[in-house]
């Protein structure tokens, strides 16, 4: 991993320049189609390797890109954190008004049928004391 690594540090540093005249489309390009026919030959492939396995990267400063790095995702996820925390929320609430609205409807339906029910009830009671009056009339 770490000659991966030093090899990796070596081509951006050999490829600086040019990648620091380029848009973001161009960087595509440049990585895709100049650096690798760039080192096709031989030559330029063992100066690559010289290059990389000369690099000198003192840790204490892997350290500090490190340390920068960390500060700086800890500042976006502070950043970002209230508009998660909004977004939880706001899902929360949208599936608790889902659940009434299921609840209402549950509700409405059974006040329906009981409503239902009981004039069936009712009309069977009254059609029973509409005979025993028409019954006892006789």
């Amino acid at each position: 991993m770490n000659t991966i690594f030093h090899i990796s540090l070596a081509l951006l540093h050999d490829a600086a320049d040019d990648l620091l005249q380029l848009d973001f489309e161009g960087a595509l390009k440049y990585f895709r189609v100049t650096l690798p026919r760039k080192y096709r030959t031989e030559a330029n492939a063992k100066a690559l390797i010289r290059h990389a396995v000369e690099f000198k990267l003192k840790h204490k400063r892997l350290l500090k890109y490190e340390k920068e790095y960390m500060e700086m995702k800890e500042q976006e996820r502070i950043q970002e954190d209230p508009l998660m925390k909004l977004q939880k929320v706001n899902a929360h609430y949208c599936d608790t008004i889902l659940r009434l609205e299921r609840e209402n409807d549950d509700l409405a339906h059974e006040l329906v049928n009981s409503k239902i029910e009981l004039r069936r009830k009712l009309d069977a009671v009254e059609v029973r004391s509409f005979c025993c009056a028409f019954s006892f009339g006789q």
